[in-house]
């Protein structure tokens, strides 16, 4: 498939400011999270409105002094320009990542300088500079969400796939900072650091929904809401439901009859996840989290 990834799809439909939806009948985890963005939806929509930040410019548009301006905060944990951050700093956009089609956080990292992915149709894995152990779940690399760890506790890996715990309609930015930060970030920065900048609420105006699908039965839906106050409060919410049923594989090298004349049949590479995520913000105050099944 590669399995369903980038190359399947055959639809991407997205509705900005929808006030009606639809909700189907779905598994009790995903009725949850639905329940939760319906009930944001049904507060008064003059909480919602002209505070709402704008699209940034296209980087086209930009100008050679304006791109140099460009605020990052990954290379030294306080924001600053690209031209003044000691490090070799990539970022990519929300607006690239729609013009080159990326659909997970994998795809984004293979389109970047000196980093490559590859994928055994399980997890997929970063290597950087042409460095990546087998059965290394991305231990040597950072993963940092608005600044705060994401590199699980027990074996300290990181998921960039569909495992990834970010849907990325949800991320406005990504900071990549190649080299070793732990003298800034601590275990596992040893060959970068990835920073996923997310949407707040005042990233979209109202209510967006996503929907895409794609060969062997893929789909995808998302639904993001954000909500600002007058008093400067800023509610971002967004659900995502995924389903690849997958489709049958042959291994010549294994065609014998103990091994299923080499045949993975229909279902035996799926793969689906739903996840939520939840971004409040007043003044100085953030608070984010979220779950992912």
């Amino acid at each position: 498939m590669e399995d369903g990834r980038s190359e399947n799809r055959l639809l991407h439909l997205e509705i900005a400011s929808m006030t009606h939806h639809i909700v189907p009948v779905v598994s009790f985890a995903r009725f949850c999270f639905l329940s939760l963005l319906l009930g944001l939806l049904a507060l008064p929509a003059t909480v919602r409105g002209e505070t709402a930040a704008t699209n940034p410019a296209s980087l086209v548009e930009m100008s050679l002094e304006e791109l140099m301006a460009i605020p990052v905060y990954t290379a030294a944990r306080h924001l600053q320009s690209v031209s003044e951050a000691p490090a070799f700093v990539t970022v990519v956009t929300a607006d690239q990542i729609k013009k080159f089609g990326y659909r997970t956080l994998a795809d984004v990292l293979r389109g970047v300088s000196g980093f490559y992915v590859s994928y055994d149709r399980n997890y997929e894995y970063l290597g950087v500079r042409g460095f990546s152990r087998p059965g290394d779940y991305n231990t040597r690399v950072l993963l940092l969400l608005n600044g705060a760890r994401l590199n699980e506790c027990i074996y300290d890996s990181a998921g960039i796939g569909t495992d990834a715990f970010l849907d990325i309609d949800n991320i406005e930015r990504v900071e990549i900072v190649r080299g070793p930060g732990s003298a800034l970030y601590g275990t596992s920065a040893f060959l970068g650091i990835i920073n996923i900048i997310t949407r707040t609420g005042q990233s979209i105006d109202g209510s967006e929904i996503s929907v895409e699908t794609g060969s062997h039965d893929l789909w995808k839906g998302r639904f993001s809401q954000s909500l600002v106050y007058p008093n400067g409060l800023s509610v971002y919410v967004s659900g995502t439901t995924y389903s690849n049923p997958g489709d049958s594989l042959y291994y010549p090298e294994f065609d014998a009859p103990e091994t299923h004349s080499g045949v993975v049949p229909s279902g035996g590479d799926r793969d689906r996840y739903e996840a939520l995520y939840l971004n409040v913000m007043y003044s100085d105050f953030t608070l984010q989290g979220g779950i992912m099944d």
